[in-house]
Formats: C-alpha cells, sequence, structure tokens
C-alpha cells in the first residue's frame, strides 16, 4: 500500500529505480525524491521500462548493455533481460472477478465492468481498454457500463478511465460530447 500512487522511473545510468512522492502544486505536481526500490548491481543493467502486472509486481526491461547508450560494436540483441520486482509474496490475480479473457464473448457483466474501471490495479482496466481498442467490437455492455461509471462515480479517476473506454469505442466525439450530457 505504501507504494500505491508513486512514480516510479528507471535511473539508466544510475543502475536503479527511483520513487517519487507526487504532491498536488497548483496545476501540477511537485516530485519528492524517496529511498530507491531497487540497486542493479550488474554494471551492464540498462533500464528501459517499467510496468505492472495484474498482482501489483513491476516488470522492468534491461537493455543489458556495456556502452552508455549502445555498445560501439551495435546493440546487444541477446542480452536483454525481463525482471519481475515484487513485495512479499505475490498473490496470484483472481481473473474469476475480471473475466477479461471472456470480455468478447459477453462474459462479463455491467457490475463486472465497472469493479474493472474501479480497481485498485490499473492493469486491469488498462487490460480492458486494450481490448477495447484492439477489437472495436465489444458487447453494447461495456458501453453501458462506461457510462454509467462516467455520470454515477465520484472518484474521478474512474470517470477519466471511463470516459477513455467511451473515446476508444467511439462513444464520444470529444471532451465536450461527454461533459454536455451531465
Amino acid at each position: 500500500e505504501y507504494y500505491r500512487d508513486k512514480l516510479f522511473t528507471l535511473n539508466q545510468h544510475g543502475r536503479r529505480a527511483n520513487v517519487e512522492n507526487l504532491e498536488r502544486k497548483g496545476s501540477g505536481y511537485t516530485g519528492t525524491h524517496e529511498p530507491d526500490i531497487l540497486l542493479a548491481g550488474d554494471t551492464w543493467f540498462r533500464g528501459l521500462e517499467i510496468s505492472t502486472g495484474p498482482h501489483g509486481s513491476a516488470y522492468v526491461l534491461d537493455w543489458s548493455d556495456t556502452g552508455e547508450c549502445h555498445d560501439h560494436t551495435g546493440v546487444h540483441r541477446t542480452s536483454g533481460r525481463i525482471y519481475k520486482v515484487s513485495y512479499g509474496e505475490p498473490v496470484e490475480p483472481d481473473f474469476d472477478d475480471f473475466n477479461l479473457i471472456g470480455l468478447s464473448d459477453g462474459a462479463i457483466s455491467i457490475p463486472a465492468t465497472r469493479s474493472v474501471l474501479a480497481h485498485p490495479n490499473a492493469w486491469y482496466w488498462r487490460q480492458l481498454l486494450r481490448r477495447v481498442w484492439s477489437a472495436r467490437s465489444e458487447p453494447p455492455f461495456v458501453a453501458v457500463a462506461a457510462r454509467q461509471a462516467f455520470h454515477e462515480e465520484k472518484d474521478p479517476v474512474v470517470r477519466l478511465r471511463a470516459f477513455l473506454v467511451l473515446r476508444a469505442l467511439g462513444e464520444a466525439a470529444g471532451w465536450e460530447d461527454i461533459l454536455m450530457s451531465e
């Protein structure tokens, strides 16, 4: 829970993963550096991307190259690595509650779709959004659930997620159309 809502970045030259605490300041944010969560002992470590998975763990892509940006003899195409970074014992995700696999078969209901939009682990709603973008033929209840969530939820994060799903479905021509419909 401590790490929720923190910004994680990879410090490529420092061979580490930085943690920033973001605090609202005017129309933007101010970041305060916190202790790093990862320090690679391998001098070839070149962290490029950090992403979350369905269980809350982080996945770190490591280019693993001897040069600062690339070796003078060419890119090491066979030396990259992927690390899974977890806090404690990772819990396997319960995909029965969030049946994204069965989404295109209509196996996910309006309440389940709304719970995906409100899930504290953003991985779930991102998967929903990716499925909508890739298929463009999701069952109509996905749009119904997203529209309900947009109009009824108090949490601005859930409302933004719902809007992005509607936008991906082609259900919103722009911000004005959705906002004016309230």
